[in-house]
């Protein structure tokens, strides 16, 4: 929606900031421990913590079968998830933070398929719409719009890895310092707005 500053916002039901939970995910319903710490384990070693890359094979090896995909979710939608959890800026998340990201995944993998209708393995334009705002976000018809083409295929339609880029990148933005200086009318500088856009 538009502020009363002409200002496009996003609007969002979820009302949280940091790593407790993300949109459409409660935070009470983290997965069971075992064996999902076992595996965790083995994809971090010794220092006990998993980066980009390892937490890209975990999600290939859950999702990637599913919706037929061989590529699995790309590495670049990787760094958005540990973006969005990695309090600290290191580039790697601990057991706490990787079952946050993985909780966040099952929930949106859940709604995309609820939202594909026809059972495509991709959202129309109309699909995504809904899809998002069941998660909680309501955009304006332009922000929509810009979404649709920046994640949309050539036809036009969205793939999982597509639609959990989109939610990610939508959230890394409105959960940031940025987007609260902007919602309180505080002063931003230049390097506020490009530090959030490089990690979402």
């Amino acid at each position: 929606m538009e502020s009363k500053d002409g200002a496009e916002h996003v609007t969002t039901s979820s009302g949280h900031s940091g790593v407790t939970t993300s949109p459409g995910v409660q935070s009470s319903e983290n997965p069971p421990i075992a064996p999902f710490y076992g595996s965790f384990l083995a994809l971090a070693g010794d220092d006990g913590v998993v980066d980009a890359w390892d937490l890209q094979k975990a999600l290939k090896k859950a999702f990637s079968q599913e919706f037929g995909d061989d590529e699995g979710i790309s590495i670049d939608v990787c760094k958005s998830f540990v973006a969005l959890y990695d309090e600290d800026q290191t580039g790697r998340l601990g057991f706490e933070e990787f079952k946050g990201v993985w909780a966040m995944v099952k929930q949106w993998k859940d709604v995309f398929t609820k939202y594909d209708e026809e059972k495509s393995g991709s959202l129309t334009a109309v699909e995504l719409r809904e899809a998002l705002k069941s998660i909680g976000f309501s955009v304006s018809d332009k922000t929509f719009g810009s979404l649709a083409l920046r994640f949309g295929n050539k036809k036009g339609d969205i793939s999982f890895d597509a639609f959990v880029a989109c939610v990610a990148k939508i959230t890394g933005l409105t959960e940031s310092s940025f987007h609260e200086k902007m919602s309180r009318g505080e002063p931003y500088n230049v390097d506020d707005f490009l530090a959030v856009g490089m990690r979402s």
